[in-house]
């Protein structure tokens, strides 16, 4: 489920025009942020690879409630990728995204429900609540 998460990034990178919920940061700025974070990820459009600069990006969006970021938020954490590997925060951000219909953050999260201990999931939905 997760080995296709280039692919999976590419294609929401193609259709994100999420718009961002309550946020500090326009539209405009937002694609443009998400645009960075996807080209540091990849590696593409000139800019150095760097999963930890996408991981800041990302975050940024996330925390502004933007879904398709807390999708890629999600995957990072999942996979280890520009910071620790947390699969408690990788089911965080999936949720939240989730919560804003996001259908692939979905299917992730019932993936982690059937894959997590009982333990680890009360912990995320702890820090679900503590988000709301």
């Amino acid at each position: 489920m997760f080995k296709s998460m280039i692919i999976t990034s590419i294609f929401i990178f193609q259709l994100s025009t999420t718009a961002v919920a309550d946020s500090n940061i326009d539209a405009g700025q937002s694609h443009a942020l998400f645009s960075q974070a996807m080209a540091h990820l990849l590696g593409i459009k000139g800019q150095e690879k760097s999963s930890k600069i996408a991981f800041k990006k990302f975050e940024t969006l996330a925390q502004q409630g933007w879904k398709t970021a807390q999708h890629m938020l999600g995957n990072m954490y999942y996979k280890g990728e520009g910071t620790a590997q947390n699969k408690v925060k990788a089911y965080l951000w999936y949720s939240l995204a989730a919560k804003q219909d996001f259908s692939i953050a979905q299917d992730k999260v019932i993936y982690l429900r059937q894959h997590l201990a009982q333990k680890k999931i009360e912990e995320a939905e702890d820090l679900i609540a503590k988000w709301n």
